[in-house]
């Protein structure tokens, strides 16, 4: 999402394994953010949503905007 000149927030939902810690989440959610703003300086945010994927579906509320407006 483009908020200014040089402001865009990124957003992204990510399946962590399961066998990962919350240290290690956190610590992963950390250095992909820095990673992604060190290599583009206008990415001033990074949001990430933990999702659960079951085989061969999309994330929950990757439809969002899709359907009928009742």
């Amino acid at each position: 999402m483009h908020l200014g000149l040089s402001d865009i927030l990124l957003g992204i939902s990510l399946d962590f394994d399961d066998d990962m810690t919350s240290e290690e989440i956190e610590a992963a959610i950390h250095d992909l953010g820095e990673t992604l703003r060190a290599s583009q300086s206008s990415v001033a945010r990074v949001f990430v949503r933990p999702v659960q994927l079951a085989k061969n579906k999309e994330p929950a509320g990757s439809d969002i905007g899709a359907g009928s407006a009742d």
